[in-house]
């Protein structure tokens, strides 16, 4: 839930009591799916993109 609104990795292994951010991520991380629509928008929304939620293996490149 930290990792979900934004919350820094190093806070949140500090705070689970982590050696390092590897493991936090290798516990949490895959919990969080919507942040990569959130990471997609956010791309889209800097680069101008006129599609959303695409799923990359559907995006054509240059």
């Amino acid at each position: 839930m930290l990792l979900a609104n934004g919350t820094d990795l190093k806070t949140v292994q500090d705070r689970m009591g982590h050696a390092n951010g590897a493991i936090t991520l290798n516990w949490y991380a895959h919990s969080v799916p919507e942040n990569d629509a959130k990471a997609a928008q956010l791309v889209g929304d800097l680069y101008g993109s006129d599609y959303e939620h695409e799923p990359a293996k559907k995006r054509k490149t240059a």
